[in-house]
């Protein structure tokens, strides 16, 4: 009995979870975007994209310590980004995470260029 139950729970804890991404997709999209370019429908396909870079995006300032990570995720979400300003009504959005994605590489190429030259300062140019 408690064995159905819990898969009664983890069932419900599951369409919980994706009704919560589902509505916290779409309400970052509809503040996101801008109102004029409501017009033009996007695929759920290109939304899923623009939001994903968006994502990258913001995710590539926090890994920007990590160089190993931030770089393949900064560079990521900036060429999912660029892909994603196509769309007319994705374009803030789009703009945004592309944004956020250059910041974040900017960060990691400043990260590795410093680590670089402590590594020949202590190691190289003894």
């Amino acid at each position: 009995m408690s064995t159905q139950s819990s898969q009664e729970r983890r069932t419900r804890l599951l369409q919980w979870r994706n009704q919560l991404q589902e509505r916290t997709y779409l309400g970052l999209l509809h503040r996101v975007s801008h109102p004029l370019n409501k017009t033009a429908r996007a695929t759920e396909a290109e939304k899923k994209m623009v939001l994903t870079g968006f994502i990258l995006g913001a995710l590539s300032l926090f890994t920007a310590f990590f160089p190993i990570c931030g770089l393949p995720i900064s560079v990521a979400g900036l060429l999912m980004s660029l892909s994603g300003r196509r769309v007319p009504a994705l374009r803030n959005l789009a703009s945004w995470g592309m944004v956020l994605s250059i910041i974040g590489l900017v960060l990691v190429l400043a990260n590795i260029s410093v680590s670089v030259a402590i590594y020949f300062s202590v190691y190289v140019w003894q």
